[in-house]
């Protein structure tokens, strides 16, 4: 089963210097945390995700819109869809560390 964690994430919320922080959020799959920093004037966007309950989904997916709408150049730590801005992380075994890196 997939999981989706920030997948109504504003573009606003990414600018530069900005930060997302969500702790132990209930779910389906038990609690999640997630982290997300920007630092576009070195061209990434970096996040962490965990889940740490032996119900955690097979997969998980980020979505981590850049906030001009520019697409990824590069990722480390999953595979980026571009038409959705989402990093998808598989298999995810209960956390995981994803950056997106912007020419």
């Amino acid at each position: 089963m997939r999981g989706f964690a920030l997948s109504g994430t504003p573009r606003a919320w990414l600018t530069h210097g900005s930060q997302i922080a969500v702790q132990n959020a209930r779910s389906y799959f038990g609690p999640v945390s997630a982290r997300v920093s920007s630092d576009l004037n070195r061209g990434r966007i970096i996040a962490h995700a965990e889940c740490p309950s032996e119900r955690r989904p097979a997969c998980l997916s980020l979505r981590l819109p850049h906030p001009d709408g520019r697409r990824a150049a590069w990722v480390d730590g999953g595979t980026y869809d571009p038409a959705t801005e989402t990093v998808t992380v598989a298999p995810f075994r209960g956390q995981c560390g994803v950056t997106l890196g912007f020419a």
